[in-house]
């Protein structure tokens, strides 16, 4: 009995120790970090995004993300979607046609895609690009007198360009 009550305040001991030496090493690491707080580093700007204005580099950001999905997922119509729409967001109308015409070829029939595509090609005066989208938008909607007025002013427009 005696070794057993001989233990038992080595026990206690060893315990507060290795306790304390606990609590030590971790209030010295909380210490540390709220003397000198971890900062993220600042990232330079390089030659290429300096003077840029934030907007445009995070447009530009946005589009060579959707250019990486699609590079692994070309018929991927989220990529197609928002490549197109920064790209127009960007001013950058040319550009948005090939993936706006590629979501057509996926759906057809949406005329969400049909209505921008016109836009578009509208907005760089390709007046006879606009027209095979327009008629299809007729098609879907025939008894839109509105969408035949356009359609009739697109193909007007289209035939002046043609004789000039």
């Amino acid at each position: 009995m005696s070794e057993q009550s001989a233990k038992k305040p080595l026990q206690r001991i060893l315990t507060v120790l290795f306790g304390l030496a606990f609590l030590g090493s971790t209030g010295f690491g909380l210490l540390r970090f709220f003397v000198n707080p971890v900062k993220e580093p600042e990232a330079e700007p390089s030659q290429e995004t300096a003077g840029i204005d934030p907007q445009v580099q995070a447009a530009q950001d946005r589009e060579r993300g959707y250019r990486k999905v699609l590079e692994r997922e070309p018929e991927n119509k989220f990529a197609l979607d928002g490549l197109a729409s920064t790209r127009l967001q960007m001013q950058d109308y040319q550009g948005a046609i090939q993936p706006i015409e590629q979501l057509l070829e996926l759906e057809p029939e949406n005329p969400r895609y049909l209505q921008t595509l016109v836009d578009t090609r509208l907005k760089i005066n390709d007046y006879q690009g606009a027209i095979k989208p327009m008629y299809k938008l007729v098609q879907l909607y025939p008894e839109d007198g509105n969408l035949k007025e356009w359609l009739a002013e697109i193909e007007t427009k289209a035939s002046k360009e043609n004789s000039e």
